[in-house]
Formats: structure tokens, sequence, C-alpha cells
């Protein structure tokens, strides 16, 4: 049994639906993963 599942899209579920939200938040974990990096 082979699996063929395409991710297109990285999605932080239960997080919000509104978009300026999403970019909002992804401007904190990534602030977030770049210090926890130096």
């Amino acid at each position: 049994m082979l699996n063929f599942t395409d991710v297109t899209e990285f999605v932080l579920l239960g997080l919000t639906r509104r978009k300026e939200l999403q970019v909002l938040f992804f401007v904190i974990f990534l602030m977030v993963y770049i210090v926890t990096m130096v």
C-alpha cells in the first residue's frame, strides 16, 4: 500500500481563520524560531 498524499499548505489549526491574524501569528512564530536558532 503506497501513500500518495500531497500536502500543499500547512495550517495551524485552531488559531484563526482570519487572514490578518494568520499573518500576525506567522510573524510571531517566525521571530520565536529565529531567536531559538541564534
